[in-house]
């Protein structure tokens, strides 16, 4: 007969063991883990298993959850969970159109917050919204990877894919802060002014440079406000981009030939935002040399970055074409805009057909 002294014990321990061992059930093919589960919170799932000390898991690894503890949140945070996963693998198939509703509504829970899920969520938006040239609204995502990244924050989630942060210059070699679209540019520096950086100085930088390219070039006022901003690769180089833009020729001068000198000292993607500034900047000058040198500025794109970057190519073909318009070349620029619909169709130059209100304004004069 079973001595009762000791069975009722062992059923309490065998009890104790089973409830507070909880289970996360990982994706990909990865192992369970079990453990007592320490936290649930936006960043995953920290759970301390035998002999292996806590271990976080982040949500788009996570397929499921035993709770060793009733916790009314798994539901919402699984629903997180499966939206990341999904997002995620849309983008390393090639789906971004359809990752990007999921990232932005996750977006909006992780906007502000310093960990890896973080980061997942905001570089998977900022791919997206890269993807289909829409710029102007990348530009908060991309603060937000800078943002983690200089809080050391990283992720491996995307390390198949092309990279699209530059550390040492805390900025996004595929976001060149240059916009055509005036409203859009206007939602951008509401947006900015609104961005909250953590009290990152470089982060702080990065919003004043952002916001005064998105100014009309008459409207800005580089003395008065980037004068006190923090030494740092990244702002020098864009404090010296907007400032071929300047009202004052000499300043414009000044800039083309500093940025000409540092070409070379720079990162490769950064050439391609030198060329294209200084190509509008040689265009908005008297002599006619110039203007000659500032289409040339201007075609090293679409001839050498159409592939690593499309978004500055297509623009720059957009100015080409305004410029030929402009002058009367409509052969010419005929020719250019054929170019730019078969290589980049979608591209926002494309929305507003280039020189219009030239044409318009000679039409009215009889020209």
């Amino acid at each position: 007969m079973r001595n009762p002294s000791w069975s009722i014990p062992l059923l309490i321990v065998c009890l104790g063991e089973s409830v507070d061992a909880g289970t996360v059930h990982r994706r990909g093919g990865m192992p369970d883990i079990q453990g007592t589960i320490i936290a649930m919170d936006d960043a995953g799932i920290s759970i301390r298993s035998n002999g292996s000390g806590v271990k976080l898991i982040l949500w788009d690894q996570v397929r499921d959850i035993i709770p060793d503890q009733p916790d009314p949140s798994i539901e919402s945070r699984l629903e997180i969970a499966e939206d990341l996963w999904r997002a995620r693998s849309r983008i390393a198939r090639g789906d971004l159109a359809l990752a990007e509703p999921l990232l932005e509504r996750l977006f909006e829970r992780y906007r502000g917050k310093s960990n890896e899920t973080a980061l997942i969520v905001a570089e998977g938006l900022l791919r997206c919204r890269l993807d289909r040239g829409a710029n102007l609204i990348a530009v908060i995502p991309f603060l937000e990877i800078a943002r983690l990244h200089r809080k050391n924050i990283g992720t491996d989630r995307y390390a198949q894919l092309e990279i699209i942060y530059d550390q040492k210059m805390s900025l996004c070699p595929l976001l060149a802060p240059i916009w055509i679209d005036r409203e859009g540019s206007q939602r951008l520096i509401r947006d900015l002014e609104a961005y909250d950086s953590g009290e990152d100085e470089v982060i702080d930088a990065l919003v004043i440079l952002f916001r005064q390219a998105a100014l009309p070039a008459e409207q800005r006022q580089m003395d008065k406000t980037t004068s006190q901003l923090p030494r740092h690769p990244g702002i020098d180089f864009l404090r010296r981009l907007l400032e071929t833009s300047s009202p004052e020729s000499e300043k414009r001068q000044a800039a083309r030939l500093r940025l000409n000198r540092e070409i070379d000292d720079l990162p490769d993607w950064a050439e391609s935002w030198i060329r294209y500034q200084i190509g509008l900047s040689l265009l908005a000058e008297d002599d006619e040399d110039q203007h000659q040198l500032g289409l040339v500025n201007l075609a090293h794109l679409p001839s050498r970055y159409s592939t690593t970057n499309p978004y500055l190519a297509g623009l720059a073909l957009a100015g080409m074409i305004e410029t030929l318009e402009s002058r009367g070349n409509l052969q010419a620029a005929a020719s250019l805009r054929a170019e730019l619909e078969r290589r980049f169709p979608g591209h926002p130059g494309l929305s507003k057909p280039i020189g219009e209100e030239n044409k318009t304004m000679n039409d009215k004069e009889g020209v």
